[in-house]
């Protein structure tokens, strides 16, 4: 069990996310905004003046919208009147309007902003990403109607003021994006070969500009892990998890408490406290209906010698499974249970 939640730490994930501007016809007039229909939502017919749009292209992800609400509606309660955010997804031969239709009224009914159905990737084609880039990519069009900045998601708190108040200059912000994105490959190549480096690079970057930090922390963290400086990850473990409670990133939550307590990993270094706090939070966040998390908060319990404790969120975790296709699943969660249950009997 617990075979993704190390996985949640991508190295490079987030300059591969698209962080960094594209190149396109920055400062001329956004191509037309012609959506076919809404998943949720309303979509504009056109650019209104005085008005400032995000539009977030995600390719064909169904749930994206849905795993992107809060940060989207955090943007437009924030900006209540000056901006309008709008998300477009198109379909595949697994999946067609229909299918996403169904999915958002099941699990993203009160997602109160629009996202559109771009029918065979029409609106893709016409706005100015990449070949080679991968969705979610961002524009922001000014009040003017003009396409000012393109990038990642995670750069928008740098961009957006100065687009938001006006007069922006495009290349302005394309030069600021390019700037900032050489400091934080800077940081991540520090973070594979000399992490000690690496860590005051992030402290200087992110003193300048703390926005970042819930991009970063745990990307930073997790490329650490994987080139073998466990030592120095961990010395950043209580601020990714800092980041993880604020954004109520349930997965991240998990994945630290598992990287803590992960009964493979020998060291002799383990902060259980730390452990318990993150792997609480995200019981508490996933409402105890995620087996993966149950499971963690079970490893953390044997960790810390509350074999009883251990053994009750065990069977919690299994409790979900039971009508579970997949065997093997509930066979380790079972076997993972014999062990606790031993355990708990000797003490």
């Amino acid at each position: 069990m617990n075979a993704t939640a190390v996985s949640i730490f991508s190295l490079f994930a987030t300059l591969a996310a698209g962080l960094s501007g594209q190149d396109g016809p920055l400062g001329a007039p956004a191509p037309a905004l012609a959506i076919d229909k809404c998943v949720t939502g309303k979509a504009p017919t056109e650019f209104a003046a005085g008005q400032v749009y995000l539009v977030e292209f995600w390719g064909a992800a169904p749930s994206f919208g849905i795993d992107r609400r809060r940060e989207f509606e955090r943007l437009a309660k924030g900006h209540e009147g000056k901006l309008q955010v709008v998300g477009l997804m198109h379909g595949t031969e697994s999946f067609g309007y229909d299918e996403v239709k169904s999915h958002y009224e099941e699990f993203g009914k009160d997602i109160a902003f629009c996202i559109g159905w771009d029918e065979g990737a029409r609106l893709h084609g016409a706005w100015p990403i990449a070949a080679d880039d991968e969705p979610p990519v961002a524009f922001l069009v000014d009040q003017k109607g003009r396409l000012v900045w393109t990038g990642g998601f995670a750069f928008l708190p740098l961009v957006l003021p100065a687009v938001l108040a006006g007069d922006v200059d495009p290349a302005a912000l394309a030069k600021q994006t390019k700037e900032l994105e050489q400091k934080l490959v800077a940081v991540y190549l520090a973070a594979g070969f000399k992490p000690e480096k690496a860590i005051e690079l992030l402290d200087a970057l992110l003193e300048a500009h703390p926005f970042l930090a819930e991009s970063i922390l745990p990307d930073v963290f997790g490329t650490m892990l994987e080139e073998g400086h466990r030592d120095v990850a961990m010395k950043l473990a209580k601020r990714v998890c800092d980041v993880a409670i604020t954004s109520e990133d349930a997965e991240l939550l998990n994945g630290l408490a598992w990287v803590i307590v992960d009964p493979e990993v020998e060291t002799e270094e383990r902060d259980l406290a730390l452990a318990e706090r993150a792997a609480k939070k995200a019981v508490e966040l996933t409402k105890e209906k995620d087996a993966n998390v149950l499971d963690t908060m079970a490893r953390v319990c044997c960790a810390k010698k509350d074999y009883a404790g251990a053994v009750s969120w065990q069977k919690k975790a299994i409790a979900l499974v039971e009508d579970d296709e997949d065997e093997e699943i509930r066979d380790a969660l079972r076997a993972t249970l014999a062990e606790y249950e031993a355990l708990a009997g000797k003490k």
